[in-house]
């Protein structure tokens, strides 16, 4: 099974991803890290060229051949990222044998957005005022995502409230179980 796991930035992806490694031994990649070497390898194919909302279409066929060499190489493997959207997620369940879930948010404050940067830390490479931003900016990113997970009916959760309990319920929709 490939599990997707898509959203907004800095809501629980790559924490779900990691509970997920940790239960299951379930190893995952971020789609950025598939991204960038696009990017630096294949400047001409401009991936990442453009706003965020850019890069998922470009990068679906990528994302496509990758879970179906995937399916060949692995029996289990987690891709999480914003790098693809619920439409994508829907054309690749057609096709594959994929279970995924959407994580956003309804609210978030700066300081929980730089909390959550500890390693990929991208966050605090922007000035002030673009920081200052980034709040409102990833709820209405979360809008979207919600509106096209409802949509393609993919189960999303709102991480704005009780993040521990909120990565519970997607591990759930996920696998059936908690932990």
């Amino acid at each position: 099974m490939i599990y997707l796991i898509g959203g907004t930035p800095r809501v629980g992806k790559t924490t779900l991803s990691k509970i997920i490694l940790q239960r299951k031994g379930i190893p995952f990649i971020p789609a950025d890290v598939l991204t960038h070497a696009l990017d630096h390898a294949y400047p001409q194919f401009e991936v990442r060229k453009g706003g965020w909302e850019k890069i998922p279409d470009r990068f679906f066929p990528y994302l496509r051949r990758f879970v179906e060499s995937l399916t060949f190489s692995l029996s289990d493997y987690v891709v999480e990222g914003d790098s693809f959207f619920p439409e994508h997620v829907s054309k690749l369940s057609k096709e594959f044998k994929v279970k995924s879930i959407f994580l956003g948010t309804s609210d978030i404050k700066l300081e929980d957005i730089l909390a959550y940067s500890a390693h990929d830390n991208w966050v605090r490479d922007k000035s002030r005022e673009e920081q200052e931003a980034l709040p409102n900016g990833l709820v209405e990113m979360s809008k979207m995502f919600k509106l096209e997970a409802e949509k393609y009916q993919i189960p999303y959760v709102d991480m704005a409230i009780d993040r521990e309990k909120r990565l519970e319920e997607a591990y759930t929709h996920l696998f059936g179980e908690s932990s």
